[in-house]
């Protein structure tokens, strides 16, 4: 078994992933399994993690930091205290390290749901729509496969009263 040397050594990476030698390129079934983890449990504990972090106890310890941007940007997305960073690291870790323990992994299913994250954290804190308003009139569904800066902006303007019920009326309305 042959693996890339760098420095003239093993990547660690390859000695504690199984397979992590020779992970194929496209796994359908990883890539399913990875965006049904994501839309159930990780949304589900996303969603509650943010709603304790809106809590007035956590809000004003740490979360507040991340709000304590005027105009959101891009920047704003990663602008957590370092024990935020370490929850949605966790979180977001599930459906990758699913796929390794199913061995269903793949670059494609790794790279692809890494890069969706963190464009669409990006793009949800950008403060200006990308996406034109006719695309979710034509194809209202994909209001819930994007994180929209107007989702954020409900965030960022009522940060004492995100709920579950505002935030799907305003995809269901928008």
């Amino acid at each position: 078994m042959s693996a890339m040397v760098w420095g003239g050594r093993k990547p660690h990476g390859l000695k504690t992933i199984p397979g992590g030698a020779h992970l194929p390129f496209w796994r359908a079934d990883g890539v399913i399994i990875t965006a049904l983890l994501h839309a159930g449990p990780v949304e589900f504990l996303y969603y509650w993690l943010h709603r304790a972090l809106h809590h007035h106890f956590l809000y004003s310890r740490y979360h507040s930091h991340h709000h304590s941007s005027i105009v959101t940007e891009p920047i704003t997305s990663v602008i957590h205290p370092f024990a935020e960073h370490i929850a949605y690291f966790l979180l977001f870790a599930i459906p990758l390290y699913t796929t390794l323990v199913l061995r269903t992994a793949s670059i494609v299913s790794f790279s692809g749901y890494i890069a969706y994250i963190d464009f669409m954290n990006n793009m949800g804190h950008c403060n200006f729509e990308i996406i034109p308003k006719w695309l979710f009139t034509i194809f209202p569904p994909i209001k819930y496969l994007m994180y929209t800066p107007s989702y954020v902006s409900l965030s960022f303007d009522l940060p004492d009263s995100v709920s579950l019920i505002v935030i799907s009326l305003a995809f269901v309305y928008y």
